[in-house]
């Protein structure tokens, strides 16, 4: 088998498979670019589902690489070997490999636990090919988005690998990277929703329900990858959460007029205070001092937000 004990170390095939598919994402991405640099609109949006479900497959795969049953194929084989037709006994071997391969993934609990892993790359994902679709013929900021939501999602990619490949290993470092990809995404994919708003003129409401929606399966998944998923006792922050959002949501929506990029800033800004608080709360490491500095370098993205929007700008 290609990627064997035999040919690599468990690091090395975990950076290969992980460069591997970034690289495939990255190029698929590059595709829809293009796609809507020549107005394809069609045909954008039926490759940018390929390359989503693509992702997701490759996210299946990596999810129960330990949880597999081992050598599904060869024992298939042994089970169908007094089978007579060579094609029947192909595809009868090629069937229960398969459904071997995913034994774990058929529990409806365990389905429905990997879920909760495919929150933040989709909504990654599907905020920059909303981005890429406001900018179509800005290839230098394509570029940019593309670049950087591929190096995101590497770092969702090493963090499936690194949780399912040897769980005890994802170390605090690796979370608080993980909650940096959360508010990056945060600020992607509420740039791109008030974006988009603005393009289909969809009233406010529709954008509130949006942020405050994106907002809660953010922080949901967020409880989820720091093992502090409760749903009788800590759920109910990620809805404090999804409404406190509301307020700052609301204040773009009546002030903010064209650059929806600061407006992004500013949510991301205010999802960050909102969040690093709650998650030092619930962790018992939150003291008087970090509160500050959160609060400090919430002020400071306010001011930046506000400092570079021009406010009487408006669309013609």
């Amino acid at each position: 088998m290609f990627l064997s004990r035999k040919i690599g170390s468990r690091k090395e095939r975990k950076w290969f498979v992980v460069l591997a598919t970034s690289i495939s994402v990255f190029f698929g991405l590059e595709a829809v670019a293009f796609l809507a640099g020549i107005f394809q609109l069609a045909t954008f949006l039926r490759v940018a589902l390929i390359v989503y479900f693509f992702m997701i497959l490759v996210a299946s795969l990596i999810f129960d690489v330990k949880l597999k049953i081992p050598r599904s194929w060869s024992r298939s084989a042994y089970y169908y070997q007094h089978t007579k037709q060579r094609v029947k006994k192909f595809f009868y071997i090629l069937w229960r490999a398969f459904v071997m391969r995913f034994h774990y993934l058929r529990s409806w609990s365990h389905w429905l636990h990997f879920q909760n892993y495919l929150i933040l790359p989709a909504i990654l994902y599907w905020g920059v090919v909303l981005l890429i679709f406001l900018n179509p013929f800005d290839h230098l900021r394509k570029q940019i988005f593309i670049i950087c939501g591929t190096l995101m999602l590497a770092m969702v990619f090493w963090f499936f690998k690194t949780v399912f490949t040897s769980y005890s290993s994802t170390i605090l470092e690796v979370r608080y990277l993980m909650f940096a990809v959360m508010v990056i995404s945060g600020f992607m994919v509420y740039t791109a929703v008030l974006g988009i708003s603005w393009y289909l003129g969809l009233k406010d409401g529709v954008f509130l329900i949006m942020v405050a929606v994106l907002t809660f399966l953010l922080l949901y998944q967020s409880l989820f990858h720091h093992s502090l998923l409760d749903l009788r006792a800590n759920l109910r922050y990620a809805l404090f959460g999804a409404l406190f959002m509301l307020l700052p949501a609301y204040l773009v929506t009546k002030y903010w007029s064209v650059n929806y990029y600061t407006a992004g800033v500013l949510l991301a800004g205010c999802l960050h205070w909102y969040w690093s608080n709650v998650l030092q709360w619930l962790q018992k490491r939150l003291t008087w001092r970090r509160a500050l500095e959160y609060t400090a370098l919430f002020l400071f993205i306010v001011l930046f937000a506000l400092a570079t929007t021009n406010f009487h700008a408006r669309i013609g």
